[in-house]
């Protein structure tokens, strides 16, 4: 399934993105779980081999940010311009990361075009791919005990007095870890919240 989407991306993006596109999902500990990578063969080489994510002003703006910027925007921040003095040399001038959060996990997507800007067209497409493929690959975020019982006790029907009389605690709490869910799926309802659960084997 990811794999289809994966090539309809490519076959959507590579045509706007000269020198192509990386992009990593779902993020933890600093890297990502899985990746796909249309860079020029030689300049992924050297990025690999000189560790040059380390220094990378699209993964370090991306992991400590949601929304976009394109790479004369990173260079006004004060991040290292090495890099991107180094992609130069392979085509890559302009260009554009773009970083989304869903379900507690981070994906970056870092894309190339012609000119300085994207057009808008490109980058809300680019957002709807990263947002789509993140929901179809399977969560690496561990569920604390907490949440997870709440999900459990709202997968068999209780109310949030019930809830509380059950477990022992007050409604506020309750409602505190009602709130925590609803942000670690990325979501505003309790059922949207099980829908997930439920897909990811995460209450039974």
């Amino acid at each position: 399934m990811v794999n289809d989407i994966l090539a309809q991306m490519r076959s959507d993006l590579l045509p706007h993105c000269p020198q192509g596109y990386a992009a990593g999902f779902n993020f933890e500990g600093g890297a990502p779980e899985f990746m796909d990578i249309t860079f020029p063969e030689s300049w992924s080489a050297e990025y690999q081999r000189d560790g040059l994510a380390m220094i990378d002003p699209v993964v370090m703006w991306g992991m400590e940010h949601q929304g976009h910027k394109n790479w004369s925007e990173l260079r006004q921040l004060g991040y290292p311009t090495e890099i991107f003095s180094k992609a130069s040399k392979y085509g890559m001038r302009n260009g554009t990361v773009i970083s989304v959060l869903h379900r507690n996990c981070r994906s970056i997507i870092g894309i190339t075009h012609k000119d300085e800007t994207a057009p808008d067209e490109l980058i809300k497409s680019t957002y709807g791919w990263l947002t789509l493929i993140s929901e179809r690959l399977p969560s690496n975020v561990t569920l604390p005990g907490k949440t997870q019982q709440y999900l459990q006790l709202a997968a068999d029907d209780l109310n949030e007095h019930e809830m509380a009389d059950q477990i022992g605690i007050t409604i506020q709490a309750i409602r505190k870890r009602r709130k925590t869910v609803l942000k670690q799926y990325g979501v505003k309802t309790v059922p949207a919240a099980l829908r997930i659960a439920l897909q990811r084997g995460d209450v039974s």
